[in-house]
């Protein structure tokens, strides 16, 4: 019995040696060459998660659709005629007036109303209410009286409102409610209690990868925690930047485990080398980040319902909101006094364009990378200008065209050279040198439609251009909108692209270089 027992304590301590190696062979697999799908899989696992399948097969009409690309445009098709206004009588549109700001996000529906005293927001909002109640019931729908309520953001201190809205009943009063992933009260203090209880549960993850033996290597947790924890704390920052400094403060040690974990620091390291280890900002520079991010975005949007509030200073009253020293300044206001303390110049931003190409019938042109597969550092020259002469060769009855672009302190440009003209164009100095490329790229189409000839190759040697080009993600900038709805209109041209280095010697693109 005693030579029994021993042999299973020691099959036993086997048997947890194994799995140990095992769990430790698993995790240590994980390092910055790993791709991103097979790291999210391993993830997936850990967290006891499957791999969803793909739609196999799906029905249009009584047509079945196999392919996936099929079934990707039939979806697309589907839900931009049910998204369409065309399906919304005037009536319904017409409900909404200015002063109501409504918000719509899958079946939940948000009315508010600002107003300086409560009897006249009350009676427009009961005002909207009884007109969308209206058009539910006349529709066949029905507004749950259970999961409706109303919240009140009051700036007065001392003063408990009570106004009565109704549906069929009176609606609930409550003190807070979350929209959208946001907890909404007087404070935000609930959404930042409840965001560092969630963002410290995520960081279990990092917990379990991270040891200074073995695990996952630095670069592979940093990509996690950004993916997992600061994508958490990214989420709404833009609205709950606004509170006190202190009530952010709360999040900051859920910032620096992360960072801590990531590099296998020490407790007792300076949060300043984490930043510096990580490449990380402190959280309250990322929050400001992400603010200025926001407010460009919204002034590229004249058509968003934030703009006429950011731009329109009559609808403010600035010496009120300065009146009080605790009082929690609105988003424009803080913007303006952070674009003033850094002295940023903010210049002429690009209106957001919609493409008038859908999705699903945007045709991506040809571009080649063959360039791009050998590393720069450890290619010469010669080797690169050889590899140029015989892809040339290769497209010779193509008319070449060479694009770039420039930027120094004082000056942006852009350039186009062919075989008989040489275009250059000159942007505002707050431009970027992707934004110089890109519209090098636009003059060049431009230049396309205006010549004789059918088939041209267009060389560049911006390699995000391009990739830009190519992606999923190309309608989402307006000078990108612009080329892509332009190759959609030369469908009787074959225009191809192509990756060259820059200062490689390269005659067209050291011309290039040279005009911008």
């Amino acid at each position: 019995m005693i030579a029994f027992n021993k042999a299973r304590a020691c099959a036993r301590k086997f048997h947890q040696q194994r799995k140990r190696e095992s769990w430790i062979k698993y995790v240590s697999n994980i390092t910055c060459s790993t791709s991103s799908k097979e790291v999210w899989n391993k993830i997936r696992k850990l967290s006891g998660k499957y791999n969803a399948s793909p739609v196999s097969m799906l029905v249009s009409n009584g047509v079945s659709i196999n392919t996936i690309p099929e079934i990707a445009n039939t979806l697309a098709e589907t839900f931009a005629k049910t998204s369409s206004c065309d399906n919304y009588t005037p009536t319904f549109q017409a409900l909404k007036r200015r002063e109501e700001r409504c918000s719509l996000y899958v079946d939940y529906v948000q009315i508010s109303y600002s107003s300086k005293f409560l009897n006249v927001a009350e009676r427009q909002i009961q005002t909207t209410i009884n007109n969308f109640t209206k058009w539910a019931e006349q529709n066949g729908f029905v507004f749950s009286t259970e999961k409706t309520v109303s919240v009140i953001f009051s700036r007065k201190r001392g003063v408990s409102p009570n106004p009565e809205l109704f549906i069929g009943r009176s609606l609930i009063k409550v003190k807070e409610f979350k929209f959208l992933g946001l907890i909404f009260d007087q404070s935000l203090h609930r959404h930042l209690k409840d965001l560092k209880i969630r963002s410290a549960k995520a960081l279990n993850i990092l917990k379990v990868l991270a040891n200074t033996r073995w695990g996952a290597d630095r670069t592979s947790l940093l990509r996690l925690y950004r993916a997992l924890i600061r994508s958490k704390l990214d989420y709404g920052s833009v609205v709950y930047s606004s509170v006190c400094k202190s009530l952010l403060k709360i999040l900051d040690p859920v910032h620096h485990q992360g960072l801590r974990l990531c590099l296998g620091a020490f407790r007792t390291s300076p949060v300043e080398s984490l930043y510096a280890e990580a490449y990380e900002p402190p959280l309250d520079l990322r929050r400001k980040y992400l603010c200025l991010n926001h407010f460009m975005k919204i002034q590229s949007m004249k058509t968003n319902t934030a703009y006429s509030y950011l731009f329109n200073f009559s609808l403010y009253d600035f010496n009120g909101h300065c009146s009080s020293l605790t009082f929690l300044q609105p988003f424009h206001f803080r913007i303006r006094d952070l674009i003033n303390d850094l002295n940023l110049n903010i210049g002429r931003i690009a209106l957001c364009k919609i493409s008038e190409v859908p999705p699903w019938k945007v045709i991506y042109p040809k571009v080649d990378f063959t360039l791009s597969c050998y590393s720069k550092a450890c290619t010469l020259a010669s080797t690169y200008r050889t590899l140029y002469l015989e892809y040339r060769e290769l497209f010779s009855d193509y008319e070449p065209i060479f694009t770039d672009g420039s930027k120094s302190e004082s000056h942006v440009g852009s350039a186009v050279v062919s075989l008989i003209t040489v275009i250059t164009d000159a942007l505002p100095i707050s431009a970027s040198i992707y934004t110089a490329e890109l519209h090098a790229l636009r003059i060049a189409i431009e230049h396309i439609s205006l010549s004789c000839s059918k088939k041209f190759i267009i060389y560049t040697d911006s390699l995000s251009a391009l990739q830009s080009i190519v992606s999923l993600h190309s309608l989402s900038h307006p000078i990108l909108v612009d080329i892509t709805y332009a190759l959609a209109n030369h469908l009787k041209k074959d225009i191809r692209f192509c990756w060259i280095p820059g200062h490689a010697g390269i005659t067209g693109n050291e011309l290039a270089d040279t005009a911008a």
